[in-house]
């Protein structure tokens, strides 16, 4: 393969990975895990900001064709997903069911877990556009990615 070739399969794959990229995934499950944390003191509304971040994370997963996703290639995509609901139950027992302090570890150790996750699929994504960009040709080559306030950014 030319190195031509080599650029435009690396490209390829670093456009495929971005459509995936959900860029402030992991502030948003810290958010979630801090209001937690203050609404067993102090419940006013912050039930409410973290389920619609929930959703927002829900909503973009949903549209992720995992059908046709390499489940090897995309890994952390799959587990995130299976994750998800978790996440909620664990969301409820600390919003809803207003259960003890062990409710809320529990989800403040999700939320990192599912945040590390999400971390290496960026790392990942980063390495691979380094890498693209090393070669002269390719050395200003961006993919946009799309952030959770419902807009593209390049990277």
């Amino acid at each position: 393969m030319s190195i031509d070739g080599k650029v435009l399969e690396l490209q390829e794959k670093a456009n495929e990975m971005a459509k995936y990229y959900y860029m402030g995934f992991g502030d948003n499950l810290a958010i979630i895990a801090n209001n937690a944390s203050h609404y067993l003191k102090n419940p006013k509304g912050k039930d409410e900001i973290s389920y619609n971040l929930l959703q927002g994370i829900e909503n973009w997963y949903s549209k992720i064709p995992f059908d046709s996703l390499d489940a090897k290639e995309y890994h952390m995509l799959f587990t995130v997903r299976e994750m998800l609901p978790i996440l909620r139950n664990a969301m409820d027992d600390v919003f809803k069911n207003k259960k003890d302090k062990f409710s809320l570890i529990r989800l403040e150790r999700l939320t990192g877990s599912i945040s590390d996750i999400g971390r290496l699929y960026k790392t990942k994504l980063l390495k691979l556009l380094k890498e693209i960009r090393s070669f002269p040709e390719a050395k200003d080559f961006t993919v946009e990615v799309y952030h959770y306030e419902g807009r593209l950014i390049k990277i």
